[in-house]
């Protein structure tokens, strides 16, 4: 039931305003658990970090799923192989070197390292070329 209605909700809010703002919407929950988690180390902490994340991520996926299904059918099968190798290298990538930072730098400094990238993917975004809609 949840994932059906996230997947409304992304599309209903690509319709209205574009991918552009459902993609920054979910960047700025990753970024919002980044820095709920940076404040501090106590169990609410931990838990409202845990929750911005997990929405972050799952309208992520969602999103990238309904930009899939838009792919053309003969190119699809390689837009979705490629998703999936830079989506599980980074995330295999980031669970290797978690417990290194979080170890030699703390558990604030792991969690700020991360807005760095949100701010670059954000700046991505914005910079990238509008679809052309033949009229």
């Amino acid at each position: 039931g949840a994932v059906r209605l996230d997947v409304a909700h992304v599309e209903r809010v690509d319709a209205a305003h574009g991918e552009r703002l459902a993609d920054h919407r979910l960047l700025a929950l990753c970024a919002a658990a980044a820095l709920i988690n940076a404040s501090g180390t106590s169990v609410p902490h931990f838990q409202l970090g845990l929750i911005a994340l997990g929405l972050g991520w799952n309208l992520a996926f969602i999103g990238v799923s309904v930009t899939l299904a838009r792919v053309a059918p003969e190119e699809r099968a390689a837009a979705q192989g490629l998703n999936d190798v830079l989506v599980f290298s980074a995330v295999a990538l980031a669970s290797l070197l978690a417990g290194v930072i979080e170890h030699v730098a703390g558990w604030r400094a792991l969690n700020l390292g991360v807005l760095p990238f949100v701010a670059a993917a954000m700046l991505g975004l914005a910079l990238r070329p509008r679809a052309v809609v033949a009229a």
